[in-house]
């Protein structure tokens, strides 16, 4: 039987006359709740709570024995004009940003474009590249206490070895200690290149076949086609990367 007799045999191909309303699937409210109940559950007691009572805490003195005092503006008064650890904090964390974030972003951008390249065992390397990310902070952070130890570390080694008599003391000099923390959140870019990859392979291929054609280069193409097209992309990792560094 062909298509037109099909629609033709049908009650409402007729013009005027409206089929009838699909039934509603109607769901238990209480079962609703129960499926946001973890989740719900966890905004409550994990998120909401500690940042209300971390509020409330910051106007009073509390040391976790005697009861808490209201104090009103002291805490702040305090940490702006008498606490010169503050404001060395902070400079030193505006200072790592400037630094880290710029460069994770390049490094997340590079590494998603040479992902891209080849044609076999594609997924395998990106898993590499990305499990990095998936390793818990504490970790990482053993783990490059013990890579750049001043003493038998591999990197410091290795730096003797090229002809280096003084390495760095790393994480024990506060002046190299930042560059170290710097190093640490490079190895861990594998979410940040993720994000990079699904907006590199989103680009038209057609964009560059074009400019191909046009005669541009490697670079015009990135600089007018891939760069403008993932602009997004760099926005939101910058953004997330500023408040991942003040957290």
């Amino acid at each position: 039987m062909s298509l037109s007799r099909l629609s033709a045999a049908t009650p409402f191909s007729k013009k005027g006359v409206a089929a009838p309303p699909r039934k509603k699937l109607k769901v238990p409210r209480l079962f609703i709740f129960l499926c946001l109940s973890p989740w719900l559950f966890g905004m409550v007691f994990f998120t909401a709570y500690p940042m209300v009572s971390s509020f409330y805490q910051s106007f009073t003195k509390f040391n976790l024995i005697q009861p808490s005092k209201w104090v009103g503006l002291q805490n702040f008064h305090r940490m702006f004009f008498e606490d010169d650890d503050f404001w060395k904090a902070l400079k030193n964390t505006i200072w790592i940003s400037a630094i880290s974030i710029p460069l994770r972003i390049c490094f997340a951008i590079f590494t998603a474009w040479v992902l891209t390249k080849p044609k076999r065992g594609r997924n395998i390397y990106r898993t590499i590249f990305f499990l990095p990310s998936m390793v818990p902070a504490v970790a990482g952070t053993m783990a490059f206490t013990y890579i750049f130890n001043p003493a038998y570390g591999p990197v410091n080694k290795m730096l003797e070895a090229i002809g280096i008599k003084d390495p760095p003391l790393w994480f024990m000099d506060p002046k190299w200690s930042k560059w170290g923390l710097i190093l640490l959140g490079l190895w861990g870019i594998g979410d940040t290149m993720i994000i990079f990859l699904a907006g590199l392979l989103d680009v038209p291929k057609s964009l560059y076949e074009a400019a191909e054609l046009e005669g541009a280069s490697g670079w015009q193409s990135f600089r007018y086609i891939t760069l403008p097209l993932i602009t997004p992309v760099i926005f939101f990792s910058g953004v997330t990367g500023v408040i991942g560094s003040f957290q």
